[in-house]
């Protein structure tokens, strides 16, 4: 049974914690404000060099061009990249959803899922790679977990050949500045 003196320092511990709590709410809110504000006048130039960059992290770096990430804003800002810089059109684009084994029960949730967030037709998702794991536990996120997708531009060898051609480009670029 807990005294009196413990369960004040309990309950003065749990209101320094909220404390704390709230003001690293602020300032994420504030830092989200500063970013919003940042890129209100985002250019077709910082567009392009964004996506540049992400395909130089995320992207194939051989035989043709394939992005692959968890992160549903990140895919549909590089589908959007690609289209206003490449003409690429959704017929271009086979996509690919890789997952653990243990949504395997989720396969039509998830990749209905993706479609619908990009607005993607379901004929243009291929097979779903389901990852063996020796993990078996489940996380708080499970129903809302999507995997992660990988979009494949079809015939694009030339292109990869493009953007490497843009990635070394931008390397140099800044190498020598």
């Amino acid at each position: 049974m807990l005294n009196n003196k413990t369960l004040g320092l309990k309950r003065a511990q749990l209101k320094g914690a909220l404390v704390q709590k709230t003001r690293r709410l602020a300032r994420i809110e504030e830092y989200i404000r500063e970013g919003c504000k940042k890129f209100e006048k985002f250019n077709d130039d910082q567009f392009f060099v964004a996506g540049l960059a992400l395909y130089l992290a995320e992207g194939r770096k051989t035989q043709r061009v394939v992005f692959t990430n968890s992160d549903p804003r990140i895919i549909k800002f590089m589908l959007r990249w690609f289209k206003k810089f490449f003409k690429i059109s959704s017929d271009q684009i086979s996509f690919y959803v890789y997952i653990n084994e243990i949504h395997r029960n989720r396969e039509k949730i998830v990749v209905d899922y993706w479609s619908n967030y990009l607005r993607v037709l379901l004929s243009h998702f291929k097979r779903v790679t389901f990852i063996k794991s020796v993990q078996k536990k489940i996380y708080e996120n499970h129903n809302t977990h999507y995997g992660t997708l990988h979009f494949e531009v079809l015939k694009s060898s030339d292109l990869l050949y493009r953007i490497k051609g843009l990635i070394e480009g931008l390397l140099q670029h800044r190498m020598l500045a």
